[in-house]
């Protein structure tokens, strides 16, 4: 997530007071992106491996912590969506 590093950086170097609710809302989503990308994988190999498909419980939890992910993943964007862009400040 190119924007979520370019954001970091320029942010801070030209206006380190403004953006913070936008970078933390970004920093967010990257972090709850990255947990369902994990999970998806996770789902992915434990099909396509046929010694996982006996692991019951993780396969189990694997499926209730995607959907907590999800859940995660709409309140994330949420708020990413409505934070304060930098740019458009006057």
């Amino acid at each position: 997530m190119a924007l979520k590093y370019n954001s970091d950086v320029f942010l801070r170097l030209y206006a380190p007071t403004l953006g913070t609710e936008y970078r933390d809302a970004l920093n967010a989503l990257h972090d709850v992106l990255g947990t369902y990308s994990d999970d998806v994988a996770c789902d992915r190999l434990m099909r396509t491996l046929p010694f996982l498909q006996f692991v019951q419980e993780g396969a189990w939890r694997s499926s209730k912590t995607k959907v907590a992910t999800e859940k995660k993943l709409k309140r994330a964007w949420s708020a990413f969506k409505k934070a304060q862009r930098p740019w458009s400040v006057e």
